[in-house]
C-alpha cells in the first residue's frame, strides 16, 4: 500500500524538480508516477471508510 502515495508525491517532486532545472529529462516518467499514483491512492481511503462504516 505505501508505495502508491508514495509514488504520487515523488512523481510531483520530481516535476518540481524538472521546472527548476530545463537541461534534466523525466518529465513523462514524473507525470505517470503521478498519474498511477493518484489512480491507485483513491480507493485506500474508499476501502478504509468501508471498512469503518461495516464495523
Amino acid at each position: 500500500m505505501l508505495p502508491r502515495p508514495f509514488a504520487l508525491v515523488v512523481g510531483i517532486l520530481a516535476l518540481r524538480q524538472l521546472k527548476k532545472n530545463q537541461e534534466q529529462h523525466g518529465k513523462g516518467r514524473a507525470v505517470f508516477g503521478i498519474v498511477m499514483g493518484a489512480l491507485f491512492s483513491i480507493p485506500l481511503p474508499v476501502a478504509a471508510i468501508a471498512t469503518l462504516a461495516g464495523k
